[in-house]
């Protein structure tokens, strides 16, 4: 396992849910979105489910965002140019960089909320087509 912006991944592929490690950390790393950020979606119209749901630490109470884990699509750091930056021991403690900025944790290679966000626009758009085109079909028939 390795950490990248806060975000959780394979060690060997670099994918959030691996099916050869058999792992998936997509709903850990949901938790770490913070539900405060604007994400405008309908979720009954775009079949993507979001939720804020706060959880109890203690004393302490924490919101979190809960994303449908078959809705979101993996993430694969090293696609986006992942490469270790400094190795550790622990993998746990090693640091990841992007290969563009070669800067530790990138915010703007690594920006999650983003790729989350276009993802959910995504399937806005696509929604949208697909009642479109349900639309012109019950017309032509």
């Amino acid at each position: 396992m390795i950490t990248v912006n806060d975000f959780v991944f394979c060690k060997e592929h670099g994918n959030e849910y691996c099916i050869r490690c058999t792992v998936d950390y997509r709903f850990v790393n949901n938790v770490n979105i913070d539900p405060t950020e604007d994400i405008d979606i309908e979720t009954e119209d775009y079949n993507f489910n979001l939720d804020v749901c706060t959880v109890q630490f203690g004393c302490q109470s924490v919101q979190i965002l809960i994303a449908s884990l078959k809705d979101r699509s993996s993430i694969n750091v090293y696609d986006l140019g992942a490469r270790l930056h400094t190795p550790a021991l622990d993998s746990a403690d090693a640091k990841y960089s992007c290969v563009q900025h070669g800067a530790v944790d990138c915010s703007r290679c690594f920006n999650w909320l983003a790729m989350v966000k276009n993802e959910i626009k995504e399937a806005e758009k696509d929604a949208k087509w697909l009642e479109k085109r349900r639309k012109w079909l019950d017309r032509v028939d």
